[in-house]
């Protein structure tokens, strides 16, 4: 039989081969191979991607976390306080933890809301816990949902599935997937929803200084472009 002739890599055309290193060179060891190999992982670590050392984003990091556990506490304890009480009290709810909090009534009972509508959702609140997702992402899946008119059960079901599928974007590219994934569980979602946007009117004026005034209007693109060739 003859022996197979194994070509040389084109890539190494030019370079000495290894039998002709000079004598007494011998080749590293593993051990000083991988010591090589940390260096420079841990030098790439330092200076190559980041400007500002990787111990104090680190500590930027730590601190997110640790603003998203607070707030996984207080969701859960909202959350709990307000199921003990009764029907009648729980319309207080609001008011009573906007004192606490010291925010307007309108945005404790909005607090109470949102708090209520993530916990019905299962694993959310868990996935922000665990490091998973973070408020932010959460929060941006909640958008989405009130996007449209979804039942609590597709809510749930498009709160599994994304939890399942997704995890390692940022809260507008999670919020992205969600809303294409919206339309695929529920495609008559989006067309209701817009039917309903399509129907609303609304108004506000708000007065200003100088005898001027300011008006906030939401209705559907169309008629609303020809406001201001009225005004």
């Amino acid at each position: 039989m003859s022996e197979a002739v194994v070509e040389r890599p084109a890539v190494l055309e030019g370079l000495a081969e290894w039998t002709s290193r000079p004598a007494g060179l011998s080749a590293a060891s593993p051990a000083k191979l991988a010591s090589l190999v940390d260096a420079a992982v841990d030098r790439a670590d330092r200076v190559l991607f980041t400007i500002t050392p990787r111990e104090e984003l680190d500590v930027s990091a730590q601190w997110q976390r640790m603003g998203d556990q607070a707030w996984c506490g207080q969701l859960r304890h909202v959350v709990a306080c307000t199921a003990r009480l009764s029907g009648t009290d729980r319309d207080f709810a609001g008011d009573e933890l906007a004192l606490a909090l010291g925010i307007s009534p309108l945005t404790g009972r909005a607090l109470v809301w949102e708090f209520g509508a993530i916990a019905s959702l299962p694993g959310l609140v868990e996935a922000v816990e665990t490091g998973r997702v973070s408020v932010r992402h959460v929060k941006a899946f909640m958008r989405v949902l009130d996007e449209v008119s979804l039942t609590l059960e597709q809510r749930q079901a498009v709160a599994l599935i994304a939890l399942g599928r997704y995890g390692d974007q940022t809260p507008g590219e999670w919020a992205e997937l969600v809303r294409r994934l919206v339309v695929t569980i529920v495609p008559e979602a989006a067309a209701r929803r817009r039917d309903e946007k399509t129907a609303l009117r609304r108004a506000r004026f708000f007065p200003q200084a100088g005898e001027q005034g300011a008006k906030w209007l939401q209705a559907p693109g169309t008629p609303l472009a020809r406001v201001p060739a009225r005004l």
